[in-house]
């Protein structure tokens, strides 16, 4: 991984302005929070790493990171920012339209933010873990942004081959560097967009990449469990279900397509 060549392509103004690359850790989440603990987690440090070794995802998911971008950055959460559900939603777009940018064709979005290749048959291509962490002392809190992309797997496990997929399977090539510099600049785009009163145009682009609407879905990880066709999401960014009781308005849980 050359930090070079990221920081040449960076047109950020704080996102990966400091840039710690390494080939090799457990998560780069756990490295951020560990750095935030210890006080050194600087607002708009990104970190990236070679290889994870316990990378994870919702619900504590292994991530298969190998051939892959693994990225977490760092953003202060700052009073203009009054409700931090809507950013997972808005690091989804950010991430979507960084790389379509690059590899000039379109993703899509399973709410709230895994990333995919197609609207309707598609498959994951990445996924966004997003934790906020509060210090003692005053200490601002910060939203760690953990971002997995597939590149370059030419085969995943088998337990995961019929549900994800990498950019080179697709016959696309994009690498590490471009892909972590081009997810860092539309995401601080987006993130600026949000502070300066932007929620309804992002949600806007969200549904616009929405491969979740029209599909039956069930929602594990909350009590009760929530069965329905999704219907978009509301003006907060919420998931609508339409389940046999009514219309439920979904914030948490573990978003499964099918029934059952």
């Amino acid at each position: 991984m050359d930090k070079e060549k990221i920081s040449a392509l960076l047109s950020t103004r704080m996102l990966g302005r400091a840039l710690l690359v390494v080939d090799e850790v457990d998560s780069t989440n756990a490295l951020a929070a560990r750095m935030f603990s210890a006080g050194t987690l600087a607002d708009g440090m990104a970190i990236i790493a070679g290889r994870q070794t316990a990378g994870k995802g919702r619900f504590n998911r292994v991530w298969h990171s190998a051939g892959g971008l693994c990225l977490t950055a760092a953003v202060a959460v700052d009073g203009l920012i009054k409700d931090v559900g809507p950013l997972t939603l808005a690091a989804g777009v950010a991430v979507a339209k960084g790389l379509g940018g690059v590899c000039g064709r379109q993703f899509f979005l399973k709410y709230p933010n895994d990333i995919f290749s197609g609207k309707v048959s598609g498959k994951k291509v990445g996924g966004i873990l997003v934790e906020l962490k509060t210090g003692e002392g005053g200490r601002n809190p910060m939203l760690l942004i953990g971002i997995g992309v597939n590149l370059e797997q030419e085969f995943f496990p088998q337990e995961l081959a019929k549900t994800a997929v990498s950019l080179r399977q697709l016959g696309l090539s994009c690498g590490r560097e471009q892909a972590a510099s081009a997810v860092l600049n539309s995401l601080e785009r987006q993130l600026d967009a949000l502070k300066n009163g932007g929620l309804a145009q992002m949600l806007d682009e969200w549904r616009e990449m929405d491969c979740t609407l029209g599909r039956m879905v069930s929602v594990k990880n909350i009590a009760p469990a929530v069965e329905g066709i999704a219907r978009g999401i509301d003006g907060g960014g919420a998931l609508l279900v339409e389940t046999a009781d009514g219309m439920r308005h979904v914030t948490a849980g573990d978003i499964l397509f099918g029934s059952g």
